[in-house]
């Protein structure tokens, strides 16, 4: 089978890059040097970029630079691209050209996966399950690959991110979750990773999923949540409880003063379009991927886009798998919510129930291991936070006292985090003391 190849689209590009040093900026995330088919393009391209990251690509720099490599000498070179220039009108298509190429290339690597799940379907040695593991993670994946980038790249990315957020005041790499002891030791819930609230049911996972929603869309950021168990009017009433300070029985029962309707509504005007629920009860991955990607099209045209995403919970996800046996179900699910993290580069809190081994310790704590059905999703996760009160197993204990355990962080500290628990406006109340390693 013939490979897609468009070496025309591939030389564009690299001529723009030439015109323009600037426009590598716009397509630096579009494209990598993996993505060439013709391997003189590929040098060209390397060459470029590494002009750029020295700060001057010109003539000279970039012959100096490919006289370095054996693939393409500097003067061969400098013939193909100065023909490529003068045949080039305009450097204004670099991003639909840096498209195309980084579209072949999706197809060829799709093909060439496609080829070896072949072989491995023929190998009878292998375990079809394992092939289709790899089909799914290799061909089937969305398509937010990962791509070579050499170290000298990756920091002028870093350094730049660093100084705009240090000249803005952060002392967060993302986004704030309104719990600043949570904050200091996650350092924000950054784009691309896993976040995993588990609890029994009845702890409070949802109320506490929906304190993050709510203090991150009072301070403008914009989240998607996805309940496939509760409804929306009962979300609205549980936010405007905590929002408001105001018993939830009140609201349920419509006895609310005129001045606590006031603060409710009051509340309402910040969040206003911030927070968006979608509590359709029957959900895949691939249908919240879907939906997330319909509302930044509709967003983008006011310049906004989902900053964070909420489904509530893991084990209420529907399959569209062949897997009939739940673990594997439960397995493929969070793995895809890694997939959907990283694809639609933002964050990802997936709340998931944990099994009843906790129950028979002498002392209620969750552990890791207590991850419900799976352990995909301890391995999947970059972050675990496990809610615990003893109040819920003993009537003696403290009804108020609770804590977030800090059980798995990638990137950072672990350990136990101070809370009191007020059930009546469903409030998780954070303490200023911290007890991390």
């Amino acid at each position: 089978m013939k490979l897609p190849v468009n070496v025309e689209a591939e030389r564009a590009l690299i001529g723009c890059i030439y015109l323009d040093s600037e426009t590598y900026g716009n397509v630096k995330e579009i494209i990598s040097a993996d993505d060439f088919s013709d391997k003189y393009n590929r040098e060209l391209w390397k060459a470029e970029v590494k002009c750029i990251l020295n700060g001057q690509l010109d003539l000279v720099t970039l012959k100096a630079e490919l006289d370095k490599g054996t693939v393409l000498l500097g003067d061969e070179a400098i013939k193909i691209l100065v023909k490529i220039a003068n045949e080039l009108p305009t450097t204004e298509g670099a991003v639909r050209y840096a498209e195309i190429v980084a579209n072949y290339a999706e197809r060829r690597r799709k093909i060439i996966g496609i080829q070896e799940a072949a072989k491995k379907y023929s190998d009878l040695s292998d375990e079809p399950e394992n092939v289709d593991s790899f089909v799914q993670n290799v061909i089937l994946a969305p398509t937010g690959r990962r791509k070579n980038i050499s170290f000298a790249e990756a920091f002028k990315d870093f350094s730049a991110n660093y100084t705009a957020k240090k000249a803005k005041g952060s002392f967060l790499s993302g986004i704030p979750t309104g719990f600043t002891e949570l904050d200091i030791a996650l350092g924000g819930l950054e784009p691309g990773k896993m976040y995993v609230i588990g609890a029994r049911p009845g702890i409070g996972k949802s109320a506490y999923a929906l304190n993050i929603a709510s203090n991150m869309a009072v301070n403008h950021h914009t989240i998607l949540y996805f309940s496939l168990e509760m409804r929306t009017y009962e979300i609205t009433n549980r936010i405007s409880a905590y929002m408001a300070k105001v018993d939830l029985r009140k609201i349920k029962t419509f006895r609310l003063s005129d001045d606590e309707l006031k603060k409710i509504e009051k509340f309402n005007k910040i969040i206003g379009e911030n927070l968006i629920i979608n509590d359709d009860s029957y959900q895949t991955v691939q249908t919240i991927m879907l939906n997330v990607i319909q509302t930044n099209a509709e967003l983008k045209r006011i310049g906004e886009k989902v900053e964070c995403i909420i489904i509530d919970h893991m084990h209420l996800l529907a399959s569209d798998s062949k897997y009939t046996d739940r673990r594997h179900q439960i397995d493929e699910a969070s793995r895809m919510c890694k997939l959907l993290a990283e694809k639609l580069e933002c964050p990802v809190i997936v709340l998931s129930q944990l099994n009843r081994a906790n129950t028979v310790r002498s002392d209620n704590v969750p552990h890791l291991s207590d991850l419900r059905e799976s352990g995909a999703i301890e391995q999947d996760a970059d972050v675990v936070l496990l809610l615990h009160r003893e109040g819920y197993y003993s009537k003696t204990a403290d009804q108020n006292q609770a804590e977030v355990i800090i059980a798995k962080n990638r990137d950072g500290m672990t350990g136990t985090l101070k809370y009191k628990w007020y059930s009546t406006i469903t409030e998780w109340s954070e303490l200023p003391r911290r007890k991390l390693s």
